[in-house]
């Protein structure tokens, strides 16, 4: 990316190899740059100070420590992005960790959301270290007693999740905990106890091997939990409550 023509003359070679060394550095700091240079941390202030005028977008990342250039990419499908974020090895080892040892990889058909994450990283890594983290990716696995969980709870746990992401209320066709849970009952047909729930989605967790939802209930209005298994279906709500509750 060329530096700007508002940029004197005097201060745009080194300008422009502030940004050179941002774009290619592992840890740039003002100390580092100022070193480099041979000027103060105040001038190379300065210098970041022009190039965000010039249009660079210099930006100091708090993970890493370090100066970073954030370039906007053009979007070509809805919903979809670029990070321009550094992470490090042991970073994509903990994501790794933290999802194929997790309950969510026992529900069919999350296998190729996760492995394109994992291969957008990999894309990034020189061969020893994507034998790395493949070797870690087929060594971990969820290892549960309990049969593959559906499509359908598959579905339900991400309309939950939207619920949260967007605060949104959700219609949920639920049978009580308490129905569902009473040996005396004898129930041929759970859809007959069914009721629709107007919820406010808070928290998603699992409970030995089992996924659990707490939130509001507009109708019962009180903080409810109730487990997945309990949930046939849901919707987005037709009419959203003009203040969601809260706890």
């Amino acid at each position: 990316m060329p530096i700007a023509p508002q940029l004197t003359h005097r201060f745009a070679g080194r300008a422009y190899k502030i940004a050179e060394q941002i774009r290619t550095g592992t840890q740039v700091t003002a100390e580092n740059l100022a070193e480099t240079f041979n000027v103060s941390k105040r001038t190379i202030y300065r210098d970041l100070d022009l190039l965000r005028k010039s249009g660079i977008s210099v930006q100091y990342d708090n993970l890493t420590d370090s100066y970073c250039i954030m370039e906007e990419k053009s979007r070509s499908e809805k919903g979809t992005f670029q990070i321009n974020r550094r992470c490090t090895l042991q970073h994509l080892r903990d994501l790794v960790l933290a999802t194929r040892c997790s309950p969510w990889m026992n529900i069919e058909g999350v296998h190729p959301g996760l492995e394109t994450i994992i291969e957008m990283f990999l894309d990034k890594l020189d061969l020893t270290q994507r034998q790395a983290i493949r070797k870690l990716y087929q060594a971990c696995e969820y290892e549960t007693h309990s049969p593959r969980n559906s499509t359908l709870e598959r579905d339900l746990l991400r309309a939950l999740a939207d619920s949260v992401m967007n605060g949104k209320t959700l219609e949920i066709l639920i049978v009580d905990n308490l129905i569902s849970s009473n040996s005396d009952i004898d129930i041929d047909n759970w859809e007959d106890y069914a009721l629709w729930l107007r919820f406010d989605v808070h928290n998603i967790y699992v409970h030995e091997a089992t996924w659990y939802f707490s939130g509001y209930c507009h109708e019962h209005q009180e903080h409810r939990s109730y487990a997945l298994n309990n949930v046939m279906n849901a919707a987005l709500a037709s009419k959203q409550p003009t203040i969601s509750a809260l706890d």
